[in-house]
């Protein structure tokens, strides 16, 4: 399972943790344990969620969601906003269009995608996202960290926080932290995906015009008929 999958599921999970529970818990919020009781992770995981493997990809999966405005709160409790609270009958894909429409040049691009490589943990069950420095993706670039690439990498980490595609952090002595996002693992990792998923919705558009234009040409041609006979 990688990060995007996930998140889907900790949205999936938190819809029905939320729309499961009283009036009044929905207004305030659940907590992540109640959520993560409806991913089936065994007493066991729940009894000592905080301390478990699940705890860190629950929130950043629920931090990121919070990003794209489908839910909303802190660590302690959880509630969903008015376009969240249309899941799970719609799927979080209808966003990716979006999110493939926003503009990333060649290098930006380049640098996304093995920030997400490096930063991306997958699991059997879960994923996450971890911090990866500046220095590290430009290293595996095969980038020297010096002199005006130091500066490129702070800039590049800054326009892709811009474009919410990662959140980062900046240290003295020429140090930066950066963690890719929902947003970015999508755009480096479900560009293919969501182009054929764009071209088969135009294919079936245009099918279907061309079908009613058929059936329209046809009804014409049988009205002839019966007139001049």
């Amino acid at each position: 399972m990688d990060y995007v999958e996930w998140v889907e599921q900790v949205m999936i999970a938190t819809a029905n943790a939320i729309k499961s529970s009283s009036a009044s818990q929905q207004f305030i919020g659940v907590d992540l344990r109640n959520i993560a009781a409806q991913l089936d992770l065994g007493e066991e995981v729940l009894g000592r969620f905080q301390d478990s493997e699940y705890y860190m990809p629950m929130w950043n999966a629920i931090k990121d969601l919070g990003s794209i405005g489908l839910v909303e709160g802190d660590t302690r409790l959880v509630k969903l906003t008015n376009e969240g609270n249309k899941f799970p009958e719609v799927r979080i894909q209808t966003a990716w269009n979006d999110i493939m429409d926003i503009y990333l040049d060649d290098q930006q691009l380049r640098f996304l995608r093995k920030l997400v490589e490096l930063g991306q943990v997958i699991g059997e069950d879960f994923a996450n996202v971890l911090r990866i420095s500046g220095e590290t993706v430009f290293t595996e670039m095969g980038i020297a960290w010096e002199g005006a690439e130091v500066s490129r990498c702070f800039l590049l980490a800054e326009q892709l926080s811009n474009a919410a595609m990662v959140s980062r952090q900046v240290f003295m002595g020429e140090s930066v932290q950066i963690q890719p996002t929902y947003v970015g693992v999508v755009r480096a990792t479900r560009q293919a995906e969501t182009e054929l998923g764009r071209l088969v919705r135009e294919l079936v558009e245009d099918w279907e015009t061309t079908n009613v234009d058929f059936k329209r040409d046809l009804s014409i041609v049988r009205d002839s008929a019966k007139a001049e006979f």
